[in-house]
């Protein structure tokens, strides 16, 4: 697997699943919700009912899940949403690193089922689950490394493209090249 890194620069208050969303399905954000929601049920049956805040209860299909919905409202590209963050009353949102590592193993062997061998991805955690970014980037680097390495059908993934993104063109970007550096070392793969 040859890992990617990427650095885009975007408004530092826009999450990387809504900017795509809204940008790939302008006009049509609901119905790519109701979408995904129906994929879940079809996958993880009706859900459990749990209390979201205080006043609020919603459906939840569980953190450190993932579907791979591919042509999601007639779209060419496939989209693979990955759960890593759950809201209780009492806790707020909340993402754990575990969450991640289950939801990209969960996520890769959707992929391997799908004969798809390229992916590009944010880094999962770092935006309302408030995993820090350098830690984030490192467990998804390394949840990739290991859901490859025990995913059947031998090597499913060619190629990894990992999204940094930079607030703008002027500050730095949310994980340091350095963290960059080592965490593909970890894993043997020297591209960035």
């Amino acid at each position: 697997m040859v890992c990617n890194v990427h650095i885009c620069a975007t408004p530092s208050r826009v999450r990387a699943l809504g900017a795509y969303v809204h940008k790939v399905f302008d006009g049509a954000v609901e119905e790519f919700i109701a979408c995904s929601k129906e994929e879940c049920r079809r996958r993880f049956g009706s859900g459990i009912e749990q209390q979201k805040t205080v006043d609020e209860r919603a459906m939840s299909f569980g953190a450190g899940h993932a579907v791979l919905l591919l042509s999601p409202l007639g779209s060419k590209t496939p989209i693979g949403l990955v759960s890593t963050t759950t809201q209780r009353a009492g806790q707020g949102l909340v993402a754990k690193t575990s969450y991640l590592c289950d939801g990209v193993y969960e996520l890769v062997t959707h992929l391997v089922d799908a004969r798809l061998y390229d992916v590009a991805m944010p880094i999962l955690g770092a935006g309302h689950g408030r995993i820090d970014p350098a830690l984030a980037f490192v467990t998804l680097v390394l949840a990739l490394a290991e859901a490859v390495r025990c995913a059947p059908g031998g090597r499913p993934l060619r190629m990894v493209t990992i999204i940094v993104f930079q607030g703008d063109p002027k500050s730095p970007p949310q994980v340091h090249e350095t963290v960059v550096r080592r965490a593909l070392a970890l894993i043997g793969s020297p591209d960035q």
